[in-house]
């Protein structure tokens, strides 16, 4: 759940980049559960949003995501507002991956949301992404 929640954060953050994107925690949930059975985010919807307003906590925390106002993952908290990606997000998501079918740039891929991207290919993105960020933050 929390690589697909990054894949509908990240690829939202690229879709508007260099413009601030504005997350409603519920549509974030929503939009990740269209992944799932639709019994599962009804049985689970508060906890679907809770790992969205982790998810994106997280990723403020480590450098993907840089935010005007602070990101809150206070249970209460149902938005977050003036978010974009951070220099490391960016070229994380601008990088091509030679193990991905589709030959682009892994933030064009995760871009079209649920609807164009498959699950797996969700989470191979996110894990190229996420291995990435960890090459860009060791880099001197």
């Amino acid at each position: 759940m929390f690589n697909l929640t990054v894949s509908e954060i990240l690829g939202q953050c690229y879709k508007n980049f260099p413009h601030e994107t504005d997350f409603d925690y519920r549509q974030v949930a929503h939009q990740v559960s269209k992944y799932y059975d639709k019994s599962d985010y009804q049985e689970n919807r508060v906890m679907f949003e809770g790992i969205c307003r982790d998810t994106m906590s997280w990723l403020y925390q480590a450098d993907y995501l840089w935010t005007r106002f602070p990101v809150h993952s206070e249970r209460a908290t149902m938005n977050a507002t003036g978010i974009r990606l951070s220099p490391k997000g960016l070229e994380a998501l601008s990088s091509m991956p030679d193990s991905l079918t589709q030959k682009k740039p892994v933030g064009d891929i995760l871009q079209g949301g649920v609807k164009e991207t498959g699950k797996m290919a969700a989470l191979e993105a996110v894990k190229f992404i996420l291995s990435e960020g960890v090459k860009i933050y060791s880099q001197p």
